[in-house]
Protein backbone atom coordinates (compact mmCIF):
# COMPACT_ATOMS: atom_id res chain seq x y z
CA UNK A 1 0.00 0.00 0.00
CA UNK A 2 1.31 3.47 -1.16
CA UNK A 3 1.61 6.07 1.48
CA UNK A 4 0.35 9.29 1.02
CA UNK A 5 2.36 12.29 0.85
CA UNK A 6 1.82 14.85 3.51
CA UNK A 7 0.41 18.10 2.72
CA UNK A 8 1.93 21.57 3.72
CA UNK A 9 -0.38 24.70 3.71
CA UNK A 10 0.10 27.26 1.06
CA UNK A 11 1.94 29.92 1.97
CA UNK A 12 -1.22 32.58 1.27
CA UNK A 13 -2.77 30.44 4.27
CA UNK A 14 0.32 30.29 6.55
CA UNK A 15 0.14 34.01 6.16
CA UNK A 16 -3.09 34.55 6.67
CA UNK A 17 -2.69 32.40 9.75
CA UNK A 18 -0.15 34.92 11.35
CA UNK A 19 -1.99 38.05 10.38
CA UNK A 20 -4.92 36.60 12.27
CA UNK A 21 -3.06 35.87 15.05
CA UNK A 22 -1.18 39.19 15.15
CA UNK A 23 -4.14 40.71 14.76
CA UNK A 24 -6.02 39.53 17.96
CA UNK A 25 -2.85 39.66 19.59
CA UNK A 26 -2.45 43.71 18.81
CA UNK A 27 -6.40 44.36 19.65
CA UNK A 28 -5.72 42.78 22.91
CA UNK A 29 -2.72 44.93 23.61
CA UNK A 30 -4.15 47.57 22.81
CA UNK A 31 -6.95 47.35 25.16
CA UNK A 32 -4.12 47.44 28.38
CA UNK A 33 -1.38 49.60 29.45
CA UNK A 34 2.42 48.75 28.94
CA UNK A 35 2.56 47.14 32.30
CA UNK A 36 -0.07 44.42 31.69
CA UNK A 37 0.82 43.47 28.06
CA UNK A 38 3.01 40.27 29.03
CA UNK A 39 -0.11 39.27 31.09
CA UNK A 40 -2.68 40.17 28.36
CA UNK A 41 -1.24 38.46 25.53
CA UNK A 42 -0.45 35.20 27.99
CA UNK A 43 -4.06 34.69 29.11
CA UNK A 44 -5.11 35.71 25.18
CA UNK A 45 -2.88 32.67 24.39
CA UNK A 46 -3.25 30.36 27.34
CA UNK A 47 -7.19 30.70 26.46
CA UNK A 48 -6.60 29.46 22.58
CA UNK A 49 -4.28 26.34 23.61
CA UNK A 50 -7.10 25.45 26.21
CA UNK A 51 -9.66 26.21 23.54
CA UNK A 52 -7.67 23.75 21.02
CA UNK A 53 -7.16 20.79 23.72
CA UNK A 54 -10.80 20.88 24.73
CA UNK A 55 -12.30 21.02 21.27
CA UNK A 56 -9.64 18.29 19.64
CA UNK A 57 -10.55 15.88 22.72
CA UNK A 58 -14.58 16.24 22.41
CA UNK A 59 -14.23 16.34 18.84
CA UNK A 60 -12.29 13.37 18.96
CA UNK A 61 -14.74 11.47 21.44
CA UNK A 62 -17.62 12.43 18.88
CA UNK A 63 -16.00 10.39 16.20
CA UNK A 64 -15.30 7.38 18.34
CA UNK A 65 -18.74 7.62 19.42
CA UNK A 66 -20.26 7.67 15.91
CA UNK A 67 -18.25 4.97 14.37
CA UNK A 68 -18.31 3.36 17.61
CA UNK A 69 -22.15 3.25 17.02
CA UNK A 70 -22.56 2.74 13.07
CA UNK A 71 -19.44 -0.02 12.90
CA UNK A 72 -20.87 -2.78 14.96
CA UNK A 73 -20.32 -6.16 13.76
CA UNK A 74 -17.81 -4.56 11.33
CA UNK A 75 -14.54 -5.87 12.72
CA UNK A 76 -11.57 -3.91 14.23
CA UNK A 77 -11.37 -0.16 13.15
CA UNK A 78 -7.87 -1.14 11.89
CA UNK A 79 -9.54 -3.78 9.30
CA UNK A 80 -12.06 -1.01 8.71
CA UNK A 81 -9.53 1.97 7.79
CA UNK A 82 -7.34 -0.38 5.68
CA UNK A 83 -10.86 -0.85 3.27
CA UNK A 84 -10.72 2.68 3.39
CA UNK A 85 -7.62 3.34 1.79
CA UNK A 86 -7.87 0.28 -0.45
CA UNK A 87 -11.47 1.71 -1.43
CA UNK A 88 -13.26 -1.45 -0.52
CA UNK A 89 -14.90 -0.86 2.45
CA UNK A 90 -18.61 -1.46 2.58
CA UNK A 91 -21.30 1.65 2.07
CA UNK A 92 -21.93 1.35 5.88
CA UNK A 93 -18.33 1.88 6.72
CA UNK A 94 -18.53 4.85 4.19
CA UNK A 95 -21.89 5.81 5.56
CA UNK A 96 -20.71 5.97 9.03
CA UNK A 97 -17.20 7.92 8.30
CA UNK A 98 -19.60 10.44 6.23
CA UNK A 99 -21.76 10.66 9.72
CA UNK A 100 -19.00 11.30 12.03
CA UNK A 101 -17.88 13.77 9.66
CA UNK A 102 -21.20 16.10 9.63
CA UNK A 103 -22.09 15.29 13.19
CA UNK A 104 -18.46 17.15 13.98
CA UNK A 105 -19.41 20.15 11.85
CA UNK A 106 -22.59 20.82 13.10
CA UNK A 107 -21.08 20.58 16.72
CA UNK A 108 -18.46 22.90 15.33
CA UNK A 109 -20.76 25.02 14.39
CA UNK A 110 -22.56 25.36 17.10
CA UNK A 111 -19.28 25.95 19.33
CA UNK A 112 -18.54 28.71 17.11
CA UNK A 113 -22.16 30.45 17.29
CA UNK A 114 -22.30 30.01 20.88
CA UNK A 115 -20.03 32.63 21.46
CA UNK A 116 -20.50 34.98 18.25
CA UNK A 117 -23.81 35.29 20.21
CA UNK A 118 -22.92 36.23 23.63
CA UNK A 119 -20.04 38.37 21.99
CA UNK A 120 -23.09 40.15 20.28
CA UNK A 121 -25.17 40.63 23.07
CA UNK A 122 -22.12 41.16 26.41
CA UNK A 123 -19.11 42.81 24.93
CA UNK A 124 -19.18 46.35 24.42
CA UNK A 125 -19.11 47.82 21.14
CA UNK A 126 -16.06 49.86 21.44
CA UNK A 127 -12.77 48.95 22.67
CA UNK A 128 -11.32 51.89 24.34
CA UNK A 129 -7.29 52.62 22.83
CA UNK A 130 -4.35 52.84 25.50
CA UNK A 131 -0.86 54.20 24.61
Amino acid sequence: MERAKPTMASPSTVSTTVRVSRTSNGRVQSTVGWSERGTATASVLFCRQTGQTIGASAFGAIVNGVLAARLVGMGDLDSVTRALHAGTAPEVARRAVSDAVRTVYLGAGCAAALPFLVLLFLAPRRFPATD
